[in-house]
Formats: C-alpha cells, sequence, structure tokens
C-alpha cells in the first residue's frame, strides 16, 4: 500500500464512536489496559482527593475527543467526564492508620467495566493484581478496597490497570488527603509500587533499646509483597529475648498455628556481631506480627527481610 493514511484524528475529520473503535483496533491493536488519548489526573482541593481521566487537550472526554481503552478484549470509547472523589474524614484503604499515615502511597488506578449499564467506571487500589471486581474488598477501610465511580460494580464487571499515582492520607481524626511534592503519575499498566516508607517500629518484651533509627521499607509486586526492616540503636536494651515487627499488609492463605514466610533475620548485641534465628509468623487482630525469640541478650540492633503474597478480598 502506498500514500499516506488520512488525518482520522483531526478536528475537521467527523468519526464516530464505534467507527474510531474499529479504526484503533485496526491500526493499534491496544494492548490490555492502554488508554488512547487520555491521561490520570489527581487534584486535591479542600483536603479532598479527586481523580479523573482526562483527554491529552486537558479536557473531559466527549463525543468529538473521546478517551479510548482496551477492557479485556474490547474496546471501549469514554465520551463523558469520569472522575470520582474521596472526602477526607475516612480512613480510606487503611492508608491514614498508624502505619501509613503521612506516608505518600502508591495507588493503581483502573477502568472497569460495568455490564448492567454498558458504561465505564474509574476505580484506585492499593494493589495490582485486580481481573474482576470481586477480587476487592467492598469496606472502604480494608486495605485492598476498590475505590470507584458511580454505582457499586457487579462482582463479575472486568476492570484494567491503566497506571498508578502517589498520594498521601493523614492521620486521625481528619484523614485529611494530600498530594507529595513530587508528583508520579504513570500513564499505562504497571503493576508494582516504588520503595515506600512505613511508620512501623518494633516491639521488644523488656527494656527496649535507646535512642533507635528504624528503616521499615516494603515494595509491592503483582501479588507478591517485599519488605525489610531494620532498627539500630545506640544504647543497648536490658535482657530482652524477643522483638516484634507487625507486617505491613495482610498475608494470604496463612495460619497462626501452621504457616511461615520466608524470612532472613537477625538481633545483635552491636552492628555486626549476630544471632541468627528462625523468625515464625502469629496472628494478631486485623493484620500479622512477626516474633523473633533468642538468647537472653542487651541488644542493639534487630533486622528481618522477606516477602509473602498479599491476601484477597
Amino acid at each position: 500500500m502506498s500514500g499516506r493514511l488520512p488525518n482520522i484524528f483531526s478536528a475537521k475529520t467527523k468519526i464516530k464512536s464505534a467507527e474510531m473503535n474499529a479504526v484503533l483496533n485496526y491500526l493499534l491493536n491496544l494492548p490490555q489496559g492502554i488508554m488512547f488519548n487520555g491521561y490520570i489526573s489527581r487534584t486535591v482541593s479542600s483536603n479532598n482527593l479527586t481523580v479523573a481521566i482526562k483527554t491529552l487537550a486537558g479536557n473531559d472526554p466527549s463525543e468529538a475527543d473521546p478517551v479510548n481503552v482496551r477492557i479485556n478484549n474490547t474496546i471501549y470509547s469514554i465520551t463523558s467526564a469520569l472522575s470520582f472523589t474521596l472526602n477526607a474524614g475516612t480512613n480510606y484503604f487503611g492508608a491514614g492508620g498508624i502505619y501509613f499515615q503521612a506516608q505518600q502511597i502508591d495507588y493503581f488506578v483502573y477502568i472497569g467495566y460495568r455490564a448492567s449499564t454498558s458504561t465505564v467506571f474509574l476505580g484506585m487500589a492499593r494493589t495490582p493484581n485486580g481481573v474482576v471486581y470481586s477480587d476487592f474488598n467492598t469496606v472502604n477501610t480494608h486495605e485492598n478496597y476498590l475505590a470507584y465511580s458511580g454505582a457499586a460494580p457487579a462482582a463479575t464487571d472486568c476492570v484494567e490497570v491503566v497506571g498508578r499515582l502517589n498520594a498521601t492520607l493523614g492521620p486521625t481524626a481528619s484523614f485529611n488527603w494530600s498530594l507529595p511534592a513530587a508528583s508520579v503519575i504513570v500513564n499505562h499498566p504497571i503493576f508494582h509500587t516504588r520503595t515506600l516508607g512505613t511508620n512501623i517500629v518494633p516491639t521488644w518484651n523488656s527494656t527496649p533499646p535507646s535512642t533507635p533509627t528504624t528503616l521499615a521499607i516494603y515494595w509491592i509486586i503483582g501479588s507478591t509483597l517485599f519488605f525489610r526492616y531494620r532498627q539500630y540503636c545506640t544504647g543497648a536494651g536490658t535482657t530482652n529475648t524477643q522483638v516484634s515487627w507487625p507486617l505491613p499488609f495482610t498475608p494470604a492463605n496463612l495460619t497462626a498455628s501452621s504457616s511461615e514466610i520466608p524470612l532472613v533475620g537477625y538481633v545483635s548485641t552491636g552492628a555486626t556481631s549476630v544471632d541468627p534465628n528462625t523468625w515464625a509468623i502469629t496472628f494478631i487482630y486485623g493484620n500479622s506480627t512477626i516474633y523473633q525469640d533468642f538468647a537472653s541478650c542487651s541488644a542493639k540492633c534487630a533486622m528481618v527481610a522477606g516477602q509473602y503474597d498479599i491476601a484477597v478480598s
């Protein structure tokens, strides 16, 4: 074939959404989750977070300027404003709890298809492994909640990750939303977070070491969470025999009596001499805690790192 293709995206060219979808499907064969002519917008006003899909011109989608997206094996046109707002005052996703409050979090942005009304909806979650709405929890304070626009989706409604954004939820009781100084918005399917911080600190079962410096980080890749904790103190504790750390997400398919997760770690009376031990997992209400037992010592340092599957709804 010779010659140039017509500029079907010109403002002078009139083309129906169905025709546009056919052209896109033929010319571009959009991969799942890819948006054409769209990007993710997130803003905060009066401490409330609004997430929206905009056209590349910065406007709401319209019949004349649609955003197209592939969900499962179908390309859909977004031809009107698509957004949702999460108001301050609610501990959405558990993100304002003690482990995460005032820490920036990477949220995965979804677009789904609501079969009952033949419309698309916009969503946001902390995990990237949702395929249908029933993969999420319906409680808005749950770590695996999916926020969404419009009416509640059906359990079997399909969703696709279309990108990622960062935002911060403040602590109780205000639970105010804010945006980090550095905007990190990804406008294509992505299934991992960056390395993120938490407010997690260890608990010692006797007099704790003094003047601590604590590192508690995690990152998510697909359905797996990786974490690394370390606390070093300039002053030693007294006759400790156990140190424990909360986990940032609920593990999947584990029981307190029979399951362990892959872990490495140590407890030390100094910066280098270590006392390796087995770290077992046990459960407390609403989350999990790692406990390490060791011979009584005046410990200064503790470290643990590992990975585990994230629980579904």
